[in-house]
């Protein structure tokens, strides 16, 4: 059975799916066509930073949340309850602290800008909670399963999102592309903070600047001398993560100093994974247009003047 990590947090929202599995890292087109030369994506910003994304599944329609830390697509159960979907095979959701056992649903269709998905499996998890606070229905999540597929181009400050065939994609912009590094289908990229070298992954789905994993932050004593609040979260009372200021923190070029950041206590679930050092969110990605080209394991990004 695959194991997934599915994990609600960080004041509204951080949506992390990570499974073990070769065909996370793979490029694929099959099971994808586009139906249009119409790029751009219906959004709609939260305010919390997160974006929504108008999607189309089998005869449905709604807006689903748009995360780049998710290995696979989901849709929220009462979406699901409404479709006459095949149920797949089963898979461990994990949670913070928390183990339940869900399955794979097969859709026939999966409709985002002009990309058109046949065939494609979610796993299905309550995003109510998300409802009540922002006063949207939320369909789902719109994860790696699409977006191993296309080319997407996010301004996460507009917002904007274009979805391109990425066997003709040409941008109109110069465009420094960097090798994607990518594990269990999320881009991790280098970055430095406080003197010391770390890998994060790139989280559309966090309202943060970013948060560090709690072995780096027990490594390197980060809350001693500090002046830390607790983070609260909707649906999670019991949320183990700290925040305060880091004094210095270098992505892509650029150094922030004295920024917010959450830092994990956690001794169990996703926020304790030594897997990568932490995670960047969207207070950070604003600065920057994205580009992600996971068919030909490359990515761009250029900061906005």
């Amino acid at each position: 059975m695959k194991k997934f990590v599915l994990k609600l947090a960080l004041i509204t929202l951080i949506i992390f799916a990570s499974c073990k599995s070769k065909e996370l890292n793979s490029n694929s087109k099959k099971g994808v066509s586009f139906k249009s030369d119409l790029p751009e994506v219906k959004t709609n910003k939260m305010s919390s930073g997160h974006i929504l994304v108008w999607s189309e599944v089998n005869d449905l329609e709604g807006w689903f949340i748009f995360d780049s830390g998710a290995s696979v697509n989901v849709l929220s159960t009462h979406v699901r309850e409404k479709l006459n979907l095949k149920k797949g095979k089963q898979v461990e959701v994990e949670g913070s602290g928390t183990t339940q056992t869900s399955n794979y649903w097969l859709l026939d269709k999966l409709v985002l800008g002009p990309a058109v998905f046949t065939d494609t499996e979610v796993i299905d998890t309550d995003l109510s909670m998300l409802e009540k606070a922002w006063g949207v229905e939320i369909y789902g999540i719109i994860g790696y399963s699409c977006l191993k597929s296309v080319v997407v181009e996010i301004d996460f400050n507009k917002p904007t999102i274009s979805v391109f065939d990425p066997t003709e994609y040409s941008s109109d912009n110069i465009v420094d592309w960097k090798k994607a590094h990518l594990e269990n289908g999320q881009l991790i990229v280098d970055a430095q903070f406080e003197g010391h070298d770390g890998k994060f992954r790139i989280d559309a789905g966090s309202d943060t600047n970013g948060i560090i994993h709690s072995p780096t932050v027990k490594r390197f004593s980060m809350l001693e001398n500090r002046n830390e609040t607790n983070v609260k979260a909707i649906g999670l009372d019991n949320l183990e993560l700290k925040s305060d200021t880091l004094e210095t923190f270098t992505i892509w070029g650029k150094t922030y100093k004295n920024l917010q950041f959450n830092f994990s206590t956690a001794k169990e679930g996703a926020l304790a994974s030594d897997d990568v050092t932490g995670n960047i969110g969207i207070k950070i990605l604003k600065n920057y247009i994205l580009i992600l080209d996971y068919f030909n394991q490359r990515y761009s990004v250029k900061e906005i003047e």
